[in-house]
């Protein structure tokens, strides 16, 4: 599943379902996503194409048989693991804003729960620097 696990805080399950929801709306929207977000979805796939069209015309010099099925499988998890990356890492971002969003003191960048610490202060899991409210 997501992160909602990992926030095993005092944050109501309301919230953290509202806040799961936003994020999901978040972080498909493909008019927003950015050029690098494409480059790591679509660089895999370029490359395991080049380097599956280059094993096949090296085997059929040896006359040995291509194993194609393996490396479209390979290919395709290949590309699978990126496309979760990038899903994975903007969900994240966007599940901590919407908490924050929601008055939860979260740590935008690792989701640390900042009860009972000041907004200027660093967090104390990632050592990021929070701007307060008012900034």
């Amino acid at each position: 599943m997501h992160d909602q696990a990992d926030l095993n805080t005092s944050i109501p399950k309301a919230d953290l379902l509202s806040a799961d929801k936003a994020a999901r709306s978040r972080c498909v929207d493909y008019k927003k996503l950015r050029l690098i977000d494409v480059g790591v979805l679509i660089v895999p796939a370029i490359i395991a194409c080049l380097v599956w069209i280059a094993a096949h015309r090296a085997l059929n010099s040896l006359n040995l048989p291509s194993p194609g099925g393996l490396l479209a499988i390979i290919n395709i998890a290949f590309y699978a693991l990126a496309m979760w990356w990038v899903y994975r890492r903007r969900y994240r971002l966007y599940l901590y804003a919407a908490l924050r969003d929601q008055g939860h003191n979260v740590c935008p960048k690792c989701g640390y729960l900042r009860q009972g610490l000041e907004d200027p202060a660093p967090c104390p899991e990632c050592a990021a620097p929070i701007e307060s409210p008012s900034g």
